[in-house]
């Protein structure tokens, strides 16, 4: 396997394409699920959409006030996320580009989609994006863990990193201790 990527690796051309487009720096690029498109964010607050084989722009979604962090598909490639220092997250059409959605309150620099589309996985939590069952929604906001917008627990500074799993959270601490919290759904 190492061989054969050296010698798939020994024919490629050092540089395939550049795609010109954006006005400011490009923070996040992904690819739709078939392949077929590049989704790419930037500091200029847009969403460029290319074709993959070709490089051509196909277009270009607005709506964002601050810079591009993070882009995802969907698992079916008809949503595109994105999550911007304007503390937004908005859902779009990829198709049509439209602007679905737009949560507020949700300042992230990674997402991606769940499973089954349902949700965003992000540097905060999990966040439901389609109608679900109340209770499911744990996220971390101004040191505070959430759950559909209702504070339930403070977070210490030392707080680290987080990481959340449907109704568990671990804390990882400067001191190098973990802190694992499980909230009931009641």
């Amino acid at each position: 396997m190492f061989s054969l990527t050296l010698s798939i690796r020994d024919k490629w051309d050092a540089h395939r394409q550049t795609l010109e487009g954006h006005s400011g720096r490009v923070w996040t690029v992904a690819f739709s699920p078939d392949g077929r498109v590049i989704a790419s964010g930037s500091g200029h607050n847009t969403i460029q959409l290319w074709d993959a084989a070709t490089g051509a722009h196909q277009q270009t979604l607005k709506g964002h006030i601050g810079w591009v962090w993070t882009v995802a598909f969907s698992p079916d490639g008809r949503v595109i996320a994105s999550g911007s220092d304007d503390n937004t997250i908005r859902l779009w059409d990829a198709a049509t580009g439209t602007q679905q959605q737009t949560l507020k309150g949700y300042n992230v620099t990674t997402l991606s989609f769940s499973a089954d589309g349902q949700g965003l996985e992000t540097n905060k939590g999990i966040i439901k994006i389609n109608p679900g069952p109340s209770g499911t929604n744990l996220f971390i906001h101004n040191n505070w863990i959430t759950r559909d917008g209702r504070k339930l627990l403070w977070l210490p500074p030392d707080s680290q990193c987080v990481s959340v799993y449907k109704h568990m959270m671990v804390l990882g601490h400067r001191s190098g201790q973990m802190t694992f919290l499980k909230f009931s759904s009641d």
